[in-house]
């Protein structure tokens, strides 16, 4: 269902084009934090300031990643109110409104997005919810930051993409991947200005130092119904090599699950679904090869 009338809400489409490149600015605060020296992120923050009003901010989804970052990052603009957060159920919505000073807790996220206040939203959730929510939000008119991995397949994330095209009016983002972008800039300078000279190979690491655990803790990140069709860091890595380097071609992978089985929070054990163990090799433009590898049972590795 669509609840955006633009011939009949001009309050509210008004609201949307105002804050369209506020939130653009605000929503990138907590990563440019970690990118650029504090003048910058200055800069960044008197920019997102100087528009008619504060953009009021919707979590849903808070788990540690959000707490830790996203929602501290948030409260340290002036030019954003994180005003509502809906969790997994009352209880836990409240305890992180309690401990973060957020005006209001809902039961679910389509308590949330009925709030008319509220004109963005942070998707904190695991991967599985991703598409729904954010074709929700945007579709209540809201602006949406989206936390990666974008969604469980392609497919999905197409179904996203669309959906962000029929409201040009509306920011919809995607948090970029936190592995690089301590380096992202710099190494896309030095590659422009052909500082490293031709590339022929790229070697790209993503290890874990410990030896397989059979009775190894299960997360979400081992299970293809909550985290999709995502292996270990692949992802977020080949997003930062394509804005390096270009999209790879000529691509070959084997994987391997080291440990089949991993126990969940009431000690039951469960099969695992996902690899824990991955090499990818690809070609680049130029002919380069690129050899990536990920584990998370690669004891006395090297690291990253």
């Amino acid at each position: 269902m669509n609840r955006m009338n633009k011939n009949n809400d001009n309050n509210k489409n008004n609201r949307s084009r105002l804050n369209r490149r506020e939130f653009l600015s605000t929503a990138a605060i907590p990563v440019v934090a970690a990118m650029v020296p504090g003048s910058v992120t200055a800069q960044q923050r008197e920019s997102t300031s100087s528009g008619s009003g504060r953009i009021r901010i919707g979590i849903i989804g808070a788990g540690s990643n959000v707490r830790a970052v996203q929602i501290p990052g948030f409260k340290r603009n002036p030019a954003c109110e994180v005003v509502a957060v809906a969790n997994r159920s009352l209880a836990s919505s409240q305890a992180v409104a309690d401990e973060f000073g957020i005006s209001k807790a809902y039961s679910d996220w389509e308590q949330l997005l009925d709030d008319d206040e509220i004109d963005a939203v942070l998707i904190g959730t695991w991967p599985y919810m991703h598409r729904e929510l954010t074709v929700a939000a945007l579709e209540s008119d809201k602006h949406v930051l989206c936390q990666a991995r974008m969604a469980n397949d392609a497919e999905e994330a197409r179904q996203m993409l669309v959906a962000s095209r029929r409201y040009p009016g509306l920011i919809s983002q995607l948090v970029p991947t936190s592995t690089s972008y301590v380096i992202d800039n710099i190494l896309k300078k030095l590659l422009a200005e052909d500082f490293v000279g031709q590339v022929l190979s790229v070697e790209v690491q993503r290890l874990q130092r410990s030896f397989a655990d059979y009775n190894g803790e299960l997360d979400w990140r081992h299970n293809s119904e909550y985290s999709g069709l995502n292996v270990l860091n692949l992802g977020s890595t080949y997003e930062s090599m394509m804005r390096w380097f270009g999209p790879g071609d000529r691509v070959m992978a084997q994987t391997k699950t080291h440990v089949p089985s991993r126990r969940d929070a009431g000690d039951n054990s469960i099969a695992v679904n996902l690899p824990d163990h991955l090499d990818v090799l690809y070609e680049l433009d130029n002919g380069a090869q690129v050899h990536m590898r990920f584990s998370e049972t690669a004891g006395l590795s090297s690291g990253n």
